[in-house]
């Protein structure tokens, strides 16, 4: 996840020498050439050069914010392409549905849809699964009936997808943990292996 620096550079001083700047119409020799809508400003051409400084930088600490937000947080988002372990035990890594990479705080992933809260019967880790999943390919006779995913890659258009990373109860009721290459098909989009989970908290990579 990417770490964003804070420091404090005067945003107040900063807005009120902004807001002190006398602002003065332009003159023109031929007033006609203004239309009735158009405003046109400039500012003192006797402005102290502390006070442009000044200026400048609260600019670029406005536009350093405006940077900030359209990178931060972006939620929900539906982990479509993929979904599989972060760069901590807290974080996952969430492709959606135009590959657009997020990094999400694991413990705001659940199943449902994108406003269904978190909670024991929507968490991700026990309550999100697929089925039939298939050991080494679609056609393979070694056939898991529910598999619980770590890390999942889909490929949407071809209705399949295989499971790199999960853990499954075998025909004896144990759980098989560490399974992969588990291949989960679907023919309908409302089948429980079309469906993805959402992450409330995520930051864009």
């Amino acid at each position: 996840m990417r770490h964003h620096q804070r420091q404090d550079l005067g945003r107040d001083s900063a807005a009120e020498a902004v807001l002190s700047i006398k602002l003065r119409p332009m003159r023109f020799k031929n007033p006609q050439s203004l239309t009735k809508k158009s405003k046109i400003f400039q500012t003192s051409s006797k402005m102290h050069p502390d006070l442009f400084k000044t200026l400048v930088l609260a600019v670029a600490i406005a536009c350093t914010q405006i940077s900030n937000v359209s990178a931060g947080s972006k939620s929900p988002q539906q982990c479509a392409n993929y979904y599989g372990a972060g760069e901590d035990s807290n974080h996952i890594h969430c492709f959606d549905h135009n590959d657009v990479h997020y990094s999400c705080l694991k413990a705001s992933c659940h199943t449902g849809g994108p406003n269904t809260p978190v909670s024991s019967t929507t968490s991700i880790d026990k309550n999100f699964f697929f089925e039939n999943c298939a050991k080494g390919g679609p056609h393979s006779k070694d056939v898991y009936p529910k598999v619980y995913p770590k890390e999942f890659t889909a490929n949407n258009a071809a209705r399949s997808l295989v499971v790199n990373d999960g853990s499954a109860y075998n025909k004896h009721q144990v759980l098989i943990s560490g399974l992969a290459n588990l291949t989960c098909a679907w023919n309908d989009p409302n089948e429980r292996n079309a469906q993805r989970p959402y992450c409330n908290d995520c930051q864009g990579v």
